[in-house]
């Protein structure tokens, strides 16, 4: 028998509601009237530069701290293929190498290493056979600066 002063209670712990939706999604019928989502538009480039791209197919020539600058490997040039001009630009967290009607995209899973010179950008790759992408352009500094910005966020 239970006395009359006990008492037995139960709690239930109260359920959060969240205040603010964390993700929203637009479904659209497709052609066939199933319900899609819809495509997510890129994301604004944060920056774009002019230039002419180069891939270095041999891998000969040695880019880091006992490399020689650009502007005076002309005879390594050579081994490099001409892509032609176009642009650098970064979209969505990855590289592109825009000329003509190629594209090259790296993503930072993919680098080993950039390599900043007076007038190129060099991607160094993990993989080596892969041929390495050499940017020359004469808007080095803006590339400097969204990599400053990029490593602050």
């Amino acid at each position: 028998m239970i006395s009359e002063d006990r008492h037995l209670s139960y709690a239930q712990t109260e359920e959060q509601t969240p205040s603010v939706v964390q993700k929203s999604e637009v479904l659209r019928p497709n052609d066939l009237g199933n319900l899609e989502s819809e495509p997510i538009p890129p994301k604004e480039s944060l920056f774009a530069i002019e230039g002419t791209l180069y891939l270095d197919h041999s891998g000969k020539l040695s880019f880091g701290e006992d490399s020689i600058d650009l502007d005076v490997m002309e005879d390594g040039l050579r081994n490099f293929k001409r892509v032609g001009s176009g642009n650098l630009r970064e979209e969505n967290g990855k590289f592109l190498f825009h000329s003509g009607n190629v594209t090259y995209t790296y993503t930072p899973e993919e680098l080993d290493q950039v390599v900043l010179h007076n007038q190129g950008i060099v991607f160094i790759l993990k993989e080596p056979k892969t041929p390495r992408p050499v940017f020359f352009t004469k808007e080095i500094d803006t590339f400097k600066e969204f990599l400053k910005q990029a490593a602050l966020t």
